[in-house]
């Protein structure tokens, strides 16, 4: 039987583990958030990684404070902060790895596999509504413009 050497079998294994991305510990990567405003609509998103991501939509003038944490030893997150519309309405946000699959607005805690699209009205209030959110860009506020004004939700949770 032919021995073979550690070295000759290390340059395979190796070069499989690089192409096919199979390391000991992936990468982690803390949360993505952002607010993307334009034409006097905004939308906030949160993208966790490997959870449901998350769109805040407000068909006016939008503004966001943030508090964001991240610990990429222990994987875990806390994303919090505050929206404001146009006239002043506050509501606040949070959403935790301990706790992926939901998020807080205001004092209500929503679950997301019903849904990760929310409308929030110049009042303050919020619509969950039952879709998976788009990768955030200008096209897709502006398709959320065009469908929020088409399609007014019956129900907004009151601030």
């Amino acid at each position: 039987m032919r021995e073979m050497n550690w070295r000759t079998a290390a340059v395979p294994v190796a070069c499989m583990v690089l192409c096919l991305g199979c390391s000991p510990q992936s990468a982690w990567q803390p949360p993505s958030a952002g607010l993307i405003a334009k034409n006097g609509a905004g939308l906030f998103y949160i993208i966790p990684p490997g959870g449901p991501g998350v769109v805040l939509f407000h068909s006016g003038k939008l503004g966001s404070s943030t508090s964001h944490t991240s610990n990429p030893k222990t994987r875990t997150f806390d994303c919090s902060g505050t929206l404001t519309t146009g006239t002043g309405s506050e509501i606040a946000y949070r959403l935790l790895s301990s706790e992926a699959g939901k998020i807080t607005l205001g004092d209500v805690a929503y679950d997301l596999g019903k849904g990760g699209v929310f409308l929030i009205t110049e009042a303050g209030g919020v619509a969950q509504l039952p879709f998976a959110p788009l990768e955030p860009s200008d096209r897709y506020l502006d398709s959320l413009r065009e469908y929020f004004s088409a399609n007014k939700p019956v129900h907004a949770a009151p601030k």
